[in-house]
């Protein structure tokens, strides 16, 4: 089976008491160089084979990933990302899966966002990134939740002064140097985050609930795991 995580798998649980501290967590080349190299080559041929972008933002360009064809793999990420998250993995669903690809002129320090409620779980993987670009996330200040379908319905709920440039003002963010290889996990709906410098970055992001949300449809058959009541073949594209 290829190999998805990096050696921290073996003490999951000092990570996951971290995650539990501070609803986040960056794990310092986290992914096997196997499943990058899989991952890496996969974006590429999205790019090179003229795949529409499932975007329909300006900032970037999205393309979904598609799982290695074993039931294992899918079996075993959902599974680490349950213990590490404290999320019962049995019932995890994965609401997205993207290769994302910034353009060019991407805004060099957009405002912050919450992602939409099927997404409880941000889970991002950098394959390429600038040496000027950081990851940006609010994790200890205004954590009320994106309750909406999208990030633009629950913006527009929120009065002037939740608004993110008013809630936010003065607040020190947690800037994080992200490297290729890199895992970061954090709570998606909850926490204010952006990626400034993002220009030409290639990364693959995914979106995990446990609330039977499937907002896009791009859920995997083998999932959730507490559906499956006898082994079969498992729709792992």
């Amino acid at each position: 089976m290829m190999k998805l995580f990096g050696s921290w798998r073996d003490n999951l649980s000092a990570y996951a008491d971290d995650f539990a501290a501070n609803g986040f967590i960056v794990i310092k080349q986290g992914m096997h160089t196997e499943f990058l190299d899989y991952a890496k080559a996969q974006i590429e041929r999205c790019i090179s084979g003229g795949d529409i972008s499932r975007s329909k933002r300006r900032l970037k360009q999205e393309y979904l990933f598609t799982f290695p064809e074993q039931r294992e793999a899918v079996a075993e990420f959902v599974e680490t990302i349950g213990r590490l998250t404290g999320l019962p993995y049995t019932d995890l669903i994965i609401s997205e899966r993207h290769l994302k690809v910034y353009r060019e002129d991407a805004p060099q320090n957009p405002p912050p966002h919450k992602d939409r409620h099927g997404t409880q779980l941000s889970i991002g993987v950098p394959l390429e990134v600038g040496a000027a670009s950081r990851l940006i996330l609010y994790p200890y200040h205004e954590r009320s939740e994106n309750t909406f379908d999208s990030y633009d319905e629950f913006l527009a709920s929120l009065s002037e002064s939740e608004k993110p440039e008013n809630a936010l003002r003065g607040v020190d963010p947690v800037t994080i140097d992200t490297r290729p290889g890199d895992l970061i996990v954090f709570w998606g709906s909850t926490i204010w985050h952006e990626r400034t410098n993002a220009a030409g970055a290639k990364v693959l992001y995914f979106k995990m609930n446990a609330l039977g949300l499937d907002p896009l449809g791009e859920n995997l058959a083998a999932l959730p795991l507490a559906a499956q009541r006898e082994p079969q073949s498992a729709d792992v594209s």
